[in-house]
C-alpha cells in the first residue's frame, strides 16, 4: 500500500493469536507460533504493508503475537512520523519497542497507551550497550497511563539514555499511585547529565 498515510490497526480480542505454552498466554519464544516458524512462511505479513504509512497506531492485546513476531522481518517505516502503541510493545521487554524506532528514521512523536497493569509480568531491562540509533527527528514523547509504576519508570529509564533532545509528557488518566510517586523514578534513576530530556506530568 505505497499510498497509504494513515492506519489504525487493531487485531480482534477474540483472535486466537497468541503462545498456548507462556505463563498467562505471553511468549514463550520457543514454540513456532511465537519465533515465526508458524504457517505464516517467515515474512513479515502485516507491517509490510504499512510502511509507507505517516501516521500508524498499533494496539493489541499483550499476549498477541501478530505485531511481535512481524518485527523478526521489520520493514523500514521510512515515512513515519506519528507513532501510537500500546502496552503490547512493552509487555515482555523493550525489544519490540525498541526495533519499530530503529526502523522509522523520520519519527517525530511517539505515544505510548499504558492502559492496563501488568504486575505479574517482568519487564526486562534492555542492555544499555546494544541500543540502537533512533530517529533524530524523535522530540515528543507522550506515555498515557493510570500512574507512574514501575514499567513507566524503566521507559523513562530507557528513552534518558537517547543523546536526541526529546520532551516526554505523561499524561495521567487516573491519581498517581500512593506507593509510588513520579519523585521517587528521578531519585533512582536520574537522567544522564548530557542527556537533553524534559519530563513533564500532566494529570
Amino acid at each position: 500500500m505505497p499510498s497509504l498515510e494513515t492506519a489504525f490497526v487493531k487485531p480482534a480480542a477474540c483472535s486466537r493469536d497468541c503462545c498456548i505454552r507462556g505463563a498467562f498466554k505471553e511468549c514463550c519464544g520457543i514454540c513456532a507460533e511465537c519465533t515465526g516458524d508458524g504457517d505464516h512462511g517467515s515474512r513479515c505479513v502485516l507491517l509490510g504493508g504499512l510502511a509507507s504509512a505517516i501516521h500508524l497506531e498499533l494496539v493489541a492485546e499483550p499476549g498477541m503475537l501478530i505485531f511481535g513476531r512481524d518485527l523478526r522481518w521489520c520493514p523500514t517505516f521510512s515515512n513515519l512520523k506519528t507513532l501510537l502503541l500500546n502496552e503490547w510493545c512493552v509487555a515482555i521487554d523493550f525489544r519490540a519497542l525498541l526495533c519499530i524506532l530503529e526502523h522509522s528514521p523520520v519519527l517525530e512523536k511517539l505515544i505510548l497507551r499504558l492502559s492496563k497493569r501488568r504486575e505479574f509480568i517482568t519487564v526486562l531491562s534492555y542492555p544499555m550497550e546494544k541500543l540502537p540509533a533512533i530517529s533524530k527527528h524523535l522530540n515528543i514523547v507522550e506515555i498515557r497511563c493510570r500512574d507512574v509504576d514501575g514499567r513507566v519508570c524503566r521507559i523513562l529509564k530507557l528513552l534518558s539514555r537517547f543523546g536526541s533532545a526529546m520532551q516526554i509528557s505523561i499524561k495521567l488518566v487516573s491519581q498517581l499511585s500512593t506507593c509510588f510517586s513520579f519523585e521517587t523514578w528521578l531519585w533512582h534513576f536520574p537522567a544522564n547529565d548530557d542527556d537533553e530530556c524534559n519530563i513533564i506530568v500532566q494529570g
